[in-house]
């Protein structure tokens, strides 16, 4: 009876395709978090150099790994215990990653949904345009869905930037905001959402908006592509073997949301 009431509540909420595709036996843990539906959780706490695996405490079994297999190798972030909230990951620049293969719960549909993380970039300014992405379900000139980065110049902080891609990357929506403030060796929270029913973008910093844009976006192109925490895929790897835009810095407490998440929260 109480698995009725929650899916006929996923029904109303966010849509019979998205709730669909949640898996009966987890429905009760995403609504556990501030009344959302958490799609994606990594806290990083139970990661070691030795156990590759990443963990998603979701309860959706969106489970990742440190580098692109579970084995050790050079693409591997380091564990680093100084997190924001207990451990995090090391990421280098240079090839580190978090890969997360694809699962039909990480498609959005038309559906209103947060990402939420903590940070502290660890970087220089660049003499030209440098990209590091946060996390992205995204591959350079093919499969793109969504993405969250910094781009790294010599002129003021770095630009934080979203960006969302109708059917297939036909349509970008970029929501930039430049000199966000934003300091090396520091942790600040960034927090991504779209807002299906008011048909906006939004990006706040430390639960301050530092950005809005108002967009018509259907993510109705079903890819395959990976999720990847700290780079992005490129064109001929959906998987996530082969990647480029490596951030340089920490990353913890990676969470993903169907709705929008009060900043307020964090």
């Amino acid at each position: 009876m109480a698995a009725a009431i929650f899916y006929l509540l996923c029904f109303l909420l966010i849509g019979d395709s998205v709730a669909a595709r949640l898996p009966l036996p987890n429905r009760r843990s995403v609504a556990a978090d501030s009344g959302h539906f958490l799609l994606y959780y990594a806290p990083f706490d139970d990661v070691t150099q030795h156990i590759q695996v990443v963990r998603d405490f979701s309860g959706q079994g969106n489970t990742g790994s440190l580098g692109f297999t579970t084995g050790k190798e050079d693409s591997d972030p380091t564990v680093y215990l100084n997190g924001k909230k207990g451990q995090g990951l090391l990421f280098d620049g240079v090839d580190d990653k978090v890969v997360v293969p694809h699962t039909p719960t990480l498609w959005f549909a038309d559906a209103s949904f947060t990402i939420s993380l903590h940070f502290r970039w660890d970087g220089v300014l660049r003499s030209h345009s440098n990209y590091q992405m946060l996390i992205a379900k995204h591959s350079s000139y093919a499969t793109k869905e969504w993405t969250v980065y910094l781009n790294i110049t010599t002129t003021g902080s770095p630009t934080v930037i979203f960006d969302l891609y109708n059917d297939y990357s036909s349509t970008e929506h970029k929501l930039e905001v430049p000199n966000s403030g934003i300091t090396p060796h520091k942790y600040y929270h960034v927090l991504a959402v779209y807002n299906r029913p008011a048909a906006k973008m939004l990006l706040y910093l430390n639960s301050n908006q530092i950005g809005m844009k108002s967009v018509d976006y259907h993510s109705k192109a079903k890819t395959d592509v990976a999720m990847v925490i700290g780079a992005y895929c490129t064109a001929d790897s959906l998987n996530g073997q082969h990647t480029r835009g490596y951030f340089k810095g920490v990353i913890d407490e990676v969470k993903i949301y169907l709705g929008v998440l009060d900043p307020q929260i964090y």
